[in-house]
Formats: structure tokens, C-alpha cells, sequence
């Protein structure tokens, strides 16, 4: 019983096979040309490099406190709870999700 059940799964996924190799043929690299369309280098501009961060950009960007973050932590030391932090926030249009302390404007 149990090898006919088997080799009728077999079976089964060859035919789906093959009708797929059928009806979405496979895409070969010589099917496809580029002639006539030129990649450009993304870097021969410029004014691209000059619009890259630079390494005091980062830095500055890395140690970033959000607003938010300045609110929630006050809040905090001011004993307020979860909640009341939340309809403070949102006064002036911000969220907070407390249990992952994410926050939006």
C-alpha cells in the first residue's frame, strides 16, 4: 500500500514538472541581449559621491537621541505610567508602543 501511495506521489510531481517546465519555460542568459543599453556608473557623478555621508555624519548620526526618547525618559522620572505617557505623547502628535519602546511622530 504503501509503495503504490509512493510512486503515485512520484508520479504526481514528475507531471507537475514537466508541465511546468512547459508552461514557464526557463529563461536563458543568451535569450536575453543588452545591446544598445549601457549601465551607468554610479559613481562617475560627482555629486553623487559629494551627497555620501561622511565619517563625522555617521558618528554624529549613531549617537542621535530622539525628542521622543527625551520626553519618555523625563516622564519617567517624574513616575508617570505607560499609559499616561502614552496620552501625554499624544497630545503633541506622537505614539509609543511601550513594550518594544518604539515611538513615531
Amino acid at each position: 500500500m504503501k509503495t503504490k501511495f509512493g510512486t503515485r506521489i512520484f508520479n504526481l510531481l514528475v507531471v507537475l514538472a514537466l508541465a511546468g517546465a512547459i508552461f514557464f519555460p526557463a529563461v536563458s542568459a543568451e535569450s536575453i541581449t543588452s545591446e544598445g543599453l549601457e549601465m551607468p556608473d554610479p559613481f562617475e557623478n560627482t555629486t553623487l559621491r559629494e551627497e555620501l555621508p561622511s565619517k563625522e555624519d555617521i558618528a554624529e548620526l549613531e549617537t542621535f537621541e530622539s525628542p521622543v526618547k527625551k520626553i519618555i525618559d523625563e516622564l519617567k522620572s517624574q513616575n508617570y505610567s505607560d499609559e499616561e505617557i502614552t496620552e501625554e505623547l499624544a497630545k503633541y502628535g506622537y505614539g509609543w508602543w511601550p513594550g518594544l519602546f518604539t515611538f513615531w511622530l
